[in-house]
């Protein structure tokens, strides 16, 4: 499932990313570069304030309302799974599909 996960986002090395911070459920932060157009913010962030923003993360299974999330690269210090909260999650919308004309 398609979902949006809640982090921390941060200028990029390079002009196509960012630098994210996301938050597990156990209270750990985790650090990465995605792409800039897997990432939503308000703001474009600049120097070392960080701007409140969305990653686009790949839901994998919920448990008793804990979810294991594929995040688009591997972090700094871990892999590329993490457990999260409903509440660190924002559903994205599926778009509605026209049909093709023949």
């Amino acid at each position: 499932m398609k979902t949006r996960m809640r982090c921390t986002v941060y200028p990029g090395q390079f002009s196509a990313e960012y630098a994210v911070v996301v938050q597990a459920n156990s209270g750990q932060t985790f650090s990465l570069f995605a792409p800039r157009r897997l990432v939503m913010c308000d703001q474009t962030p600049t120097g070392n304030d960080g701007e409140e923003g969305w990653l686009s993360v790949e839901v994998l299974r919920e448990e008793n309302g804990t979810y294991l999330v594929k995040l688009p690269r591997h972090t700094l210090e871990n892999g590329q799974f993490l457990t999260v909260s409903a509440s660190q999650l924002q559903a994205v919308p599926e778009l509605e599909t026209t049909p093709q004309l023949q």
